[in-house]
């Protein structure tokens, strides 16, 4: 293998992004990145049933300042980084070469102020998606999936999204996403 590649891929295992094939090239053309905040980590199991199932590569966004533990400290934060259409530093991200690899884009987060959190945008700006497909799925306390956002400041094809209300792990909501995931054609 030449160095140029085994660097590449030791670089994505780093980042988190590992199921290339040997030779560089991408084996399924998909990736998952999810936000996921709370101590549940609810966005973060509905990101890994979606990624085994449809056999994509899974990175997860953090900033590079974490959230309090507090869940109203959290709440304040986020509604402010709402206020002021925010873009929070990212601890780690992809290059655009990495993201070039895919053309499917499965996007998760929870639901803060009817909205995906800033985190999301900062990691999603960051790179050109046009010609790409992107699914947003979402966990949130009662509200519904709020891509609305995300569809006007993202140049992509956007499919149909899933937002879990209240998603706890188990049969009911591993149904919901094969359910999901059959209708886009991604399982049987």
């Amino acid at each position: 293998m030449k160095m140029k590649q085994l660097l590449s891929l030791l670089m994505m295992g780093a980042a988190g992004i590992s199921a290339f094939a040997a030779d560089g090239k991408k084996e399924n053309g998909i990736l998952v990145v999810y936000f996921s905040w709370s101590s549940a980590q609810n966005t973060k199991q509905m990101a890994e049933e979606i990624a085994s199932a449809v056999g994509a590569d899974l990175f997860r966004i953090e900033t590079a300042e974490a959230y309090p533990a507090d869940y109203n400290q959290t709440v304040r934060i986020a509604k402010e980084e709402v206020q002021k259409n925010a873009r929070p530093q990212l601890k780690t991200t992809v290059t655009q070469a990495e993201m070039d690899r895919y053309d499917t884009v499965f996007v998760g987060y929870p639901v803060w102020w009817y909205d995906a959190p800033m985190a999301v945008y900062t990691f999603l700006e960051s790179f050109d998606l046009s010609g790409k497909t992107v699914i947003p799925f979402a966990t949130s306390g009662g509200s519904g999936l709020s891509d609305r956002n995300l569809r006007a400041k993202i140049t992509a094809t956007f499919k149909d999204g899933l937002c879990i209300a209240g998603y706890r792990p188990g049969e009911s909501s591993r149904r919901q996403i094969t359910k999901w995931l059959s209708g886009l054609g991604f399982v049987e």
